[in-house]
C-alpha cells in the first residue's frame, strides 16, 4: 500500500510543479494538490491523526515555502552573484509573480535600492495592490515597510528576521499581516 501512496504523492507534486513552472496563476490548485500529496504521504503513518507537526498551519507554512519564497531566495542568489547583498523579494498578485527584485545597494551604488523597492519598481504600475502578497528573504526595514503600507499591501511573508529584526511591528500596526517562516537558508 505504501508504494501506491508514494506514487500518487509524486504524481501530485509533479503536477503542482508543472503548474508552478508555467506560472499559470493557479495558486489555489497548487496548494490543494500539495496538501493532498502531503496528506497522502503522512497521514497513513499517523493513524489519520493530525499531530502538531501535521497541523494545517504547518502544512500551509511548508507549502508557502515551496512556491514563492524559493523564487525570492533565487533573487537573493542573483544579488550575491552580482557581488551584492543577498536579499530577494517577490510580489504575487492573483497567484502570479508580478514583480521580482534583489538588493542592489552595492551594484548600483544606490542607498535605497533594497530588494523590496527593486521588486516594486520592477512590478511597475499594477493598479491596486489589494490582494497582493510580498515575499522577502529578510524582514523589511522601515523604508520598505513604508512602501508596503503606502501601496496597501496587506500581507508580507519573510524568510527570516533573526539577522535583522526590521519593521514588523510598524507593518502590523498598519494592518499588514506579517508571517516569518524562519528558514535556515535565509539566515546564511
Amino acid at each position: 500500500m505504501a508504494p501506491l501512496y508514494i506514487g500518487a504523492a509524486f504524481v501530485l507534486f509533479g503536477i503542482s510543479y508543472i503548474i508552478t513552472i508555467f506560472n499559470l496563476g493557479r495558486t489555489s490548485a497548487i496548494l490543494i494538490i500539495r496538501t493532498i500529496a502531503y496528506l497522502i504521504l503522512h497521514l497513513p503513518y499517523t493513524n489519520w491523526h493530525l499531530s502538531n507537526e501535521h497541523t494545517m498551519a504547518n502544512i500551509e507554512k511548508k507549502l508557502l515555502m515551496d512556491v514563492y519564497i524559493e523564487a525570492a531566495i533565487e533573487e537573493a542568489k542573483k544579488g550575491l552573484n552580482e557581488g551584492g547583498i543577498p536579499i530577494g523579494s517577490i510580489l504575487v498578485k492573483d497567484g502570479k509573480i508580478v514583480g521580482r527584485g534583489h538588493n542592489r545597494l552595492v551594484q548600483d551604488n544606490d542607498p535605497i535600492m533594497h530588494a523590496e523597492i527593486d521588486c516594486l519598481r520592477n512590478a511597475g504600475r499594477i493598479g491596486r495592490y489589494n490582494g497582493s502578497i510580498l515575499y522577502s528573504t529578510l524582514m523589511p526595514c522601515y523604508l520598505c515597510a513604508g512602501a508596503i503600507v503606502q501601496f496597501g499591501i496587506k500581507k508580507v511573508i519573510v524568510g527570516e528576521s533573526k539577522n535583522f529584526v526590521g519593521a514588523k511591528e510598524f507593518m502590523e500596526s498598519h494592518g499588514v499581516e506579517v508571517i516569518d517562516l524562519d528558514i535556515d537558508e535565509c539566515k546564511q
